[in-house]
């Protein structure tokens, strides 16, 4: 799992992740890996960026962002139009907190460290 975050984040982030991408210094879409899944929490690397680093038919997920309006209603309809093609498979909405969520995404989180 690679993280991607700014400087002030990095211990945070090594603490789970087993690559870390410092967004300040590096950009993670011309660093040559490739993912099954895109996790975008803020809506700041964007969908064309994301797609580099994604596997085709792999999995691009935003549950945040900001931005103008038009520039939301854009992001979903290239978002349609991708998933149409297979290019990826692309879920866009704002994340709703629940009990339960943060320990859900820590077992996933441990489950992929430990390799299981």
């Amino acid at each position: 799992m690679t993280g991607v975050c700014s400087t002030t984040n990095l211990d945070l982030v090594k603490s789970w992740a087993g690559e870390v991408v410092d967004y300040t210094r590096e950009d993670f879409s011309k660093a040559g890996r490739v993912h099954d899944v895109v996790f975008d929490t803020v809506g700041e690397s964007g969908l064309s960026r994301s797609l580099k680093s994604l596997k085709r038919g792999g999995f691009y997920v935003r549950v945040g962002g900001s931005g103008r309006m038009s520039a939301i209603v854009g992001g979903m309809l290239r978002g349609m139009w991708v998933s149409i093609t297979g290019t990826a498979k692309v879920i866009i909405g704002v994340a709703a907190a629940a009990a339960g969520d943060q320990s859900f995404l820590k077992g996933l989180i441990e489950a992929e460290s430990s390799g299981r």
